[in-house]
């Protein structure tokens, strides 16, 4: 799992997903926003198979978090940008 200094969301997508080209910009302008404050990463799975595997990745568009090296959240689906934003927000 991806190690960083700041909460890392990665975005799982391919080119064939109507739903993953939707959210496109959403998860584009999501990684503006967090600029400094959160890496937002997308990952081709017809491209990176084997990252998709390596995260038991099945279905797309699939968003994980990551803090510390550990997933700490998922939601698989087109969703609203404040949903994935929550996602790089710490628990309490």
């Amino acid at each position: 799992m991806l190690t960083s200094a700041v909460p890392v969301l990665l975005a799982f997508t391919a080119d064939w997903c109507a739903p993953c080209r939707q959210m496109e910009p959403v998860v584009g302008e999501l990684a503006r926003e967090l600029t400094g404050r959160a890496l937002v990463l997308t990952v081709d799975v017809g491209e990176h198979p084997e990252v998709a595997r390596a995260h038991g990745v099945t279905a797309v568009p699939c968003y994980l978090a990551c803090t510390g090296g550990r997933e700490t959240a998922r939601l698989v689906g087109a969703r609203p940008k404040a949903e994935l934003r929550a996602l790089l927000t710490p628990r309490t």
